[in-house]
């Protein structure tokens, strides 16, 4: 229509078209207007066969007031006239005011669209609703209600973002070697493609994840109304050691050596400063690795790396407790303990049911007082809010997760094969899975003297298995005993 009308302006007018630009899409600057800069160069190089540029009104030629004035003085050197179809104005004073005002009023119905814009955007953050794409690991709801979050987790990604976070936030592995392993699991960008190292650290940074929204630009930062994909803790820990603040990110750079996996863990005894591990190199070059204190002044403690691993490999195996009838006792604690679990999941989910379809039938209540003049619209969104937020609420409480029996027994089994083998494990385990062996086994780390380890400190595990007897014990689960499962 518009082009029909710029061509009846021009047979009106005795002016000949000579060439059509049309813009197909919409853009932020003058300068990224292809199809506009393409008219004023042809402009340019045939300036003097051309009379005017018609177009269909101001608004089609710029929204932004500089920017006309700015290209009509420069085609006006070149010799050509702006014309509008629609509206009439000419060189006169009073076409020139008329021309002005028809500009600026195009400038500020375009500065009037984005201040609504934006405040929209501001108000619907305020609320906990995200405005942009869906970030990796999350997916848009389309045409979400005011009280329904509009963003909910990716099935297949949020799991893998989930895995990473946790993972890095361990100080187990350095991040390139985390996104390594998440992207051998599967976890690709929206492209299908792997992600790249900024991308990946971008996601670690971006507080989304924790379930938070935040804008500098706009002061705002709020908690989001969706399922955050990690805890507060883990975004915290990560960004520690994003920032290499905090025990954990020192403690894991220096203790990342695959040839010293007893680094900083075992401690001296006399100052309690961990040991460092470093190579000796013989008259004749050969590379001896040892292990030592750290502390100037005191150097209480050395030996080498294979003895030190030696000792450590027999303090593990001391530790396991020789008679194993105990184990069909622990695997009876776990079900005991899991069963109990289990019914009061049973009946936190049958409350949720309850309180969800209670809900749903208070969110239709809410719409009909508004079809029917008993609510007016600030009134419903009010209440639609309301329900919404505890309607979410009630479904997260409703698809709790718990590890199903099956589970269980695998994992029983599997707990009784690593009790076997835990020395022999450790020795043949990567550096990472060393580390983390080391820390299940002794969270609070070891103390070496020059004798050795010596008498150690029996992690609570152990502790429990060697201080209950099958003829004294019941199933209840003792302090501390119970399996991490869900609450």
């Amino acid at each position: 229509m518009q082009e029909a009308k710029c061509r009846e302006y021009c047979s009106t007018n005795g002016l000949e078209v000579v060439r059509v630009f049309q813009e197909k899409e919409s853009a932020k600057t003058i300068e990224d207007r292809a199809e506009f800069q393409e008219l004023l160069t042809f402009c340019t190089s045939n300036h003097k066969s051309i009379a005017a540029a018609v177009f269909y009104d101001t608004t089609r030629w710029s929204r932004e007031t500089s920017h006309y004035h700015n290209v009509k003085a420069f085609l006006k050197r070149k010799g050509i006239e702006l014309r509008a179809a629609t509206q009439a104005f000419d060189d006169s004073p009073a076409g020139e005011l008329l021309e002005s005002i028809l500009v600026a009023q195009g400038t500020f119905d375009n500065r009037m669209r984005m201040f609504k814009t934006i405040e929209g955007m501001k108000a619907n953050l305020r609320l906990g609703r995200w405005n942009h794409q869906a970030p990796i690991g999350y997916r848009i709801v389309p045409e979400a209600p005011a009280g329904q979050p509009n963003l909910v987790q990716d099935a297949e990604r949020a799991p893998l973002i989930k895995q990473g976070f946790e993972l890095y936030a361990s100080g187990a592995c350095a991040k390139s070697k985390v996104l390594a392993q998440m992207t051998q699991l599967g976890l690709k960008g929206k492209s299908g493609r792997p992600l790249s190292q900024q991308t990946f650290d971008k996601i670690l940074r971006s507080p989304i994840y924790a379930g938070w929204l935040n804008s500098p630009t706009w002061g705002i930062a709020v908690r989001g109304r969706f399922q955050a994909i990690i805890t507060d803790d883990v975004f915290e820990q990560v960004q520690n050691r994003l920032a290499g603040t905090g025990d954990g990110s020192r403690q894991a750079r220096v203790r990342e050596n695959p040839d010293f996996p007893l680094r900083v863990f075992v401690k001296c005894a006399k100052c309690g400063q961990g040991l460092t591990g470093s190579f000796s190199t013989g008259r004749r070059g050969k590379r001896y690795p040892y292990y030592c204190c750290r502390v100037k002044g005191c150097r209480e403690v050395k030996f080498s790396r294979d003895t030190l691993h030696h000792d450590f490999h027999q303090l593990v195996y001391r530790l396991l407790p020789v008679d194993r009838s105990f184990m069909p006792l622990f695997h009876a604690v776990i079900r005991d303990v899991w069963n109990q679990k289990h019914a009061d999941r049973q009946q936190r989910v049958q409350r949720a049911k309850q309180e969800v379809a209670s809900l749903e039938e208070k969110s239709q209540k809410i719409i009909d007082a508004l079809l029917d003049g008993t609510f007016d619209k600030a009134t419903y969104e009010t209440q639609r809010e309301i329900v919404g937020t505890a309607l979410e609420k009630a479904r997260i409480q409703q698809s709790e997760a718990l590890i199903s029996a099956d589970q269980v027994e695998c994992l029983l089994e599997f707990a009784e094969w690593m009790l076997d083998r835990a020395a022999g494990i450790w020795e043949s385990a990567s550096p990472s899975n060393k580390l983390r062996i080391q820390e299940a086994l002794f969270p609070h780390g070891l103390t070496v003297t020059r004798e050795g380890f010596g008498t150690a400190s029996m992690p609570l595990f152990f502790r429990q298995l060697h201080e209950a007897p099958i003829e004294e014990t019941s199933l209840a689960s003792p302090g501390g005993f119970e399996p991490p499962l869900p609450p």
